[in-house]
């Protein structure tokens, strides 16, 4: 995990990350070696290609678009809506590795921020830095202030009056799902998460992370998600005898 790397830095930075990897294989048997990488990268120094080659996986760091010091209040890691977003990002990683999207893994947050405001309307400019919201403390704020979902971001939020007007942006079980969903549409390596723990006392974001990833729809033979006719082609196969079934059982 670097962070704040400088342009000059670059190729560097690819040198160590091959360096590492030669390391690693030496002493290890089939390592596995990711990166966290960025979800904007303002000073054109990762070289997203050539890490992606190197490692077996970049996890985007899909949050932090809007952060502590933003001058107004949103969502921390926005599915649309916004010119930098994680469509924005997404397009931005494909375009520059030559569609790797074997080798992307997109890193979601099970945190917010609550901002300081001067009113109760929605993206309010910020008086003060925002406040780290983990999502054992976010969620039942929203339970008790009221519950806002924005279509736009596919996240949620909410605000509050404590003398000053208070607004925070988090991500629950829904907006995460989308986001889920988002990786799968794209055939993504996988999704990340920062970080577990975030939703001590709370089950729902497992559950989100059970319904995308783990549920097998009853009927799907070749597991895409759909009930079509492949799954038909391939039942009868299996009862013609040309496709064979290996049992997991006893």
């Amino acid at each position: 995990d670097f962070e704040l790397l400088p342009e000059s830095q670059r190729n560097n930075l690819v040198l160590f990350m091959e360096e590492l990897s030669v390391a690693f294989h030496e002493q290890m048997e089939d390592p596995i070696i990711t990166m966290a990488t960025p979800a904007i990268d303002w000073s054109n120094a990762w070289d997203y290609n050539s890490l992606a080659y190197i490692t077996d996986g970049l996890f985007i760091m899909g949050y932090n678009y809007f952060y502590a010091g933003s001058s107004n209040a949103g969502p921390v890691s926005p599915l649309g809506g916004y010119f930098y977003d994680l469509e924005f990002t997404l397009e931005d990683y494909l375009t520059k590795t030559q569609g790797q999207t074997d080798k992307i893994i997109l890193g979601l947050p099970y945190y917010g921020y609550d901002w300081s405001v001067i009113d109760n309307m929605i993206n309010s400019e910020t008086t003060d830095a925002g406040i780290a919201r983990i999502y054992s403390e976010a969620e039942p704020m929203a339970q008790s202030y009221g519950y806002t979902w924005n279509n736009i971001s596919n996240t949620a939020w909410f605000s509050y009056q404590i003398n000053n007007w208070y607004q925070c942006w988090y991500d629950d079980s829904l907006s995460l799902s989308h986001k889920y969903q988002f990786a799968i549409d794209n055939q993504l390596s996988g999704v990340g998460l920062w970080a577990l723990g975030y939703d001590e006392g709370y089950n729902e974001l497992w559950g989100a992370l059970y319904d995308k990833f783990t549920s097998i729809l009853m009927g799907d033979l070749n597991l895409d998600n759909e009930i079509n006719v492949l799954d038909v082609v391939l039942l009868v196969n299996i009862i013609l005898g040309n496709i064979d079934i290996v049992s997991g059982g006893d």
